[in-house]
């Protein structure tokens, strides 16, 4: 029969957490791949979302029918799509590391919502306004280096 040494249980026990630190690395890795991956798919969506409202804006840029400013606006606003942020905000959140970056996305889709409570108040000001932050989700993805296209 063998016996073992001090010099064998020592090996065994640095052996032990070598392997123990390789799989966590390894483990992390893998989650950090996974919630880059999450974070770019969700973007995605959110983004276009936030292209397809600017679309529908742009279509009633200029419409003036003797109402004012806010001339093809009410239709427009009450059209505009939130149904996706509502659905992935919170993981948004919780996958963004930076406050700024949610907070833009924040203030889009609240100014969506106080715009469609009262849509006949809705000035071609306001539409420029929320216009400017159409592309926030691709600056966000493309700050972080994903690809959002």
């Amino acid at each position: 029969m063998q016996e073992f040494g001090i010099g064998d249980v020592i090996a065994a026990f640095i052996g032990a957490i070598i392997g123990a630190a390789a799989n966590g690395w390894v483990s992390n890795r893998r989650e950090r791949r996974h919630k880059t991956s999450e974070l770019r798919g969700l973007l995605r969506l959110v983004s276009a979302e936030m292209h397809y409202n600017h679309a529908l804006l742009a279509g009633f840029e200029g419409t003036d029918e003797g109402h004012g400013e806010a001339a093809g606006y009410d239709e427009a606003m009450l059209k505009l799509r939130t149904d996706t942020w509502d659905q992935v905000s919170e993981r948004l959140a919780q996958l963004l590391s930076s406050d700024e970056d949610l907070n833009l996305l924040v203030w889009y889709y609240g100014y969506i919502r106080i715009m469609q409570v009262d849509p006949s108040q809705v000035t071609d000001k306001h539409v420029a306004a929320l216009r400017t932050y159409a592309e926030v989700a691709d600056g966000i993805a493309a700050k972080l280096g994903l690809y959002v296209g």
